[in-house]
């Protein structure tokens, strides 16, 4: 009897499973008996509509029902705007959608899995100014349905984007970014949202993780906090902050790496090879009709180098306004570092080049003071003030204030497309600034001053060397020359004017003064006159800072005329820093061509009168280059007269 019963139970059953599973065989072969063209037209015509574009799906949908209800949609592209080279902004090979059926249907909506593979994306503006990815916004209607309430968007557990293609630009300017795989987690819903990706740039991988807010309370007028760290080797960049829905941003950005070349696969372009650099500034950006970028606390450090400071950019049009210090920055190391990477160009390009066509695109105001800093041209500088104004190409540094080679100086500068204007004037320098400049030794222990006032034209620094005209002038008033300087630096100088020293150890300079006339990148003399202990040098001739050439005569003079007789008119060539000095008859007052008593007497008497002036009780308060300027005004009759003219009549 309890086998009968049983028996019956087993068969009351099988006939209940049956409709379930004939429903449930019904549910599985529901996509093989359906046609889906309809809904594949549907689609391509609802999302034209909405977004005023082209969408095509070139492949019938495929529907699945089980295990979860599936929609897939292949070879999915949006037309492109016109003036663009490609056809399509955007391609998908594939496009899967997992979703259970009755929850949607109840109007809880909720997505399981997204996948996306094979995926193409230009964003590119045309050459009137379109860019093609502004969409129209669709009919009234679905504006004013969207506006109604808040927007609901479905809860989305999983979505997988692989192989999908960044395009930048358009044509010969564009550039790709090629993601491998993006993998995100609990987008849309109220749970804290994940992101895991590794990211592929230019065939190079990172690593991208992070956490953010529900997506659903941004889309509502809500804020988007965020969290994301990107590593790749030794770099490593960690943004944290917070997205408002009209698009203000307000972000803490760090970023660290050994290698800025590390980069250079990346955006497949030449970058300096600067060493251990880290970043880091709180960054807000505001939008509206004057969208602006601000950068707070911001560090900047590359090697030695650091900038610290605030920085603000007024995006349209580009304006910079800058407020930095530095406690140390070296630009010859950061330019060779620059130059090193840059090794397959033409030599010209190694040189420093004047950013001219930077200067074009923003304009900017910039107040920077760094403790030590060391110029383009190796100069070392110490507690710089510099501000700066760039405005329609133009560069203009009306302050650029520092102490340098143990003085100090103040100057002014314009940089524009090829022209250059520079003037300077600097006090107390410890070494004579033009032999610093041009590598030579200086023989003359002391302060100097310098003055100059320069304008030329060109891009390149050698360029702007050979177009240099202006005024330059040089003087000391309490230097001093050791025989020992002398002897090291040419010992047929120090034979030439050994009487001077008597076996003494140093003489006094108790003044020099060298004045310029400079035409294309020559400073010919002016007045040039050093007065050394009880002997005044005379001199003429001309420095070519192009070639770094140096080409002088001198003759001396004194009240004492032994010494005058026994010191002979001498010239100077060569290279600046190792010119050759060798006695010259041609030029001395006294020369074999003019030996009468009569005319050396004269010329004696003259400066023998003009020292007794300067020197003399009535006239003491010539002191310094005074003394100079009033010896050489006396002696000019005998300078052109008598010396020897070397310069050529170029």
């Amino acid at each position: 009897m309890q086998r009968i019963f049983t028996y019956k139970r087993r068969k009351v059953f099988y006939w209940l499973l049956l409709p379930f599973a004939f429903v449930l065989l019904l549910y599985a072969a529901l996509p093989l008996l359906v046609s889906t063209n309809w809904l594949r037209g549907t689609l391509e015509r609802k999302l034209s509509d909405s977004i005023g574009r082209k969408v095509s799906i070139g492949a019938p949908v495929s529907l699945r029902v089980f295990p979860l209800p599936a929609v897939t949609l292949r070879d999915v592209s949006v037309a492109n705007i016109s003036g663009l080279t490609r056809d399509k902004m955007l391609s998908v090979g594939a496009l899967s959608v997992s979703a259970p059926l009755w929850k949607n249907l109840r109007g809880d909506y909720h997505i399981y899995q997204v996948q996306i593979s094979d995926v193409s994306i230009q964003i590119a503006t045309n050459q009137e100014g379109a860019s093609n990815t502004t969409f129209s916004k669709g009919s009234k209607k679905k504006e004013q349905d969207m506006s109604s309430g808040p927007i609901r968007l479905p809860t989305i557990d999983d979505i997988t984007l692989r192989n999908t293609k960044l395009t930048l630009g358009d044509g010969d300017d564009s550039r790709d970014f090629f993601f491998k795989k993006l993998k995100a987690g609990h987008l849309f819903g109220d749970k804290e949202h994940t992101l895991v990706s590794s990211v592929s740039i230019s065939d190079s991988p990172f690593s991208v993780t992070g956490t953010s807010s529900p997506v659903q309370v941004f889309i509502n007028d809500g804020g988007l906090d965020f969290n994301v760290r990107i590593e790749k080797d030794a770099l490593d960049i960690h943004a944290s902050g917070k997205l408002q829905h009209d698009g203000t941003l307000s972000t803490h950005l760090e970023a660290t790496g050994e290698s800025f070349s590390d980069l250079n696969r990346v955006l497949k372009t030449s970058i300096p090879d600067w060493k251990d650099y880290t970043f880091k500034s709180d960054i807000a950006y505001q939008g509206g009709e004057s969208p602006s970028l601000q950068f707070k606390n911001t560090s900047i450090a590359i090697e030695d180098s650091n900038l610290t400071g605030d920085i603000e950019l007024v995006l349209s049009p580009l304006h910079i306004k800058a407020s930095l210090e530095s406690k140390k920055l070296d630009l010859p190391r950061l330019l060779r570092a620059n130059q090193e990477s840059e090794n397959d160009t033409e030599s010209e390009e190694t040189e420093p080049r004047m950013p001219h066509d930077l200067f074009k695109a923003f304009d900017a105001d910039i107040d920077l003071s760094v403790q030590e800093f060391t110029t383009f041209l190796g100069i070392e500088l110490d507690r710089a003030e510099i501000s700066a104004h760039a405005k329609d190409g133009v560069l203009r540094l009306p302050k650029f204030n520092a102490d340098a080679l143990g003085g100090s100086f103040t100057s002014q500068m314009t940089l524009g497309e090829g022209d250059f204007e520079v003037a300077l004037d600097g006090k107390g320098f410890k070494v004579n600034p033009i032999m610093e400049l041009s590598g030579g030794e200086s023989l003359i222990d002391g302060d100097f001053n310098i003055v100059f006032d320069f304008k030329s034209s060109g891009s390149y620094l050698s360029e702007i060397v050979k177009g240099l005209n202006g005024t330059l002038e040089v003087n000391s008033e309490n230097g001093k020359i050791t025989s020992s300087t002398i002897r090291s630096t040419s010992g047929s100088l120090l034979q030439i004017v050994d009487p001077i020293f008597r076996k003494k150890k140093a003489e006094e300079v108790e003044c020099m003064l060298f004045r310029f006339n400079v035409k294309d990148g020559v400073a010919r003399s002016r007045e040039h006159v050093l007065k050394l202990g009880e002997v005044f040098f005379f001199a003429e001739g001309k420095l070519d800072f192009p070639e770094k050439k140096v080409k002088y005569n001198f003759h001396v003079n004194s009240q004492n005329p032994s010494l005058t007789s026994l010191i002979p008119p001498f010239r100077m060539v060569g290279a600046m820093s190792s010119p050759t000095f060798t006695p010259s008859v041609s030029g001395t007052v006294a020369s074999a061509a003019d030996t009468t008593e009569g005319i050396a007497r004269a010329a004696f008497g003259a400066l023998g009168r003009t020292a007794n002036f300067i020197l003399g009780a009535e006239t003491e308060e010539l002191k310094g280059r005074k003394q100079c300027q009033k010896a050489y005004e006396v002696e000019q009759d005998l300078i052109s007269s008598r010396i020897g003219n070397i310069v050529d009549d170029e």
